[in-house]
């Protein structure tokens, strides 16, 4: 902690402009281990389709697994494909399709994620 804090002390000294995110904490050396050495690498998500049809994948295999937690309690897989087809189904009566553009203003909650999965489903 008392490099961590050198370093800080110097970079301000140093005439960066005041701008305190702008100075690194970590050395070069500190940098890189943590980067490279320390961090697992990753085979990228294999998707293949659209996110809908990867969702649909994983809805299938597993409808009662939990999808998203929040105020309101636990929301199933299955429950929230049925919440966000009901939408899409709304939204396509009402003429949303490819390429239509549709707003989404919600607090942040499981009606963001059905919203934004409806309209997803609907074009």
């Amino acid at each position: 902690m008392l490099r961590h804090l050198e370093g800080l002390l110097e970079g301000l000294a140093s005439g960066i402009g005041g701008r305190l995110e702008a100075v690194p904490l970590l050395s070069p050396a500190e940098r890189h281990k943590l980067v490279t050495e320390w961090t697992p690498r990753r085979e990228p998500l294999a998707i293949h389709g659209t996110l809908v049809e990867a969702f649909a994948a994983h809805v299938a295999r597993t409808p009662a697994a939990p999808a998203l937690t929040d105020e309101a309690g636990t929301l199933a897989y299955g429950e929230l494909d049925a919440l966000a087809n009901r939408l899409a189904h709304a939204l396509i009566e009402r003429g949303v399709g490819p390429e239509v553009t549709v707003g989404l203003c919600l607090a942040r909650s499981r009606w963001t994620v059905v919203g934004i999965l409806g309209i997803l489903k609907a074009g």
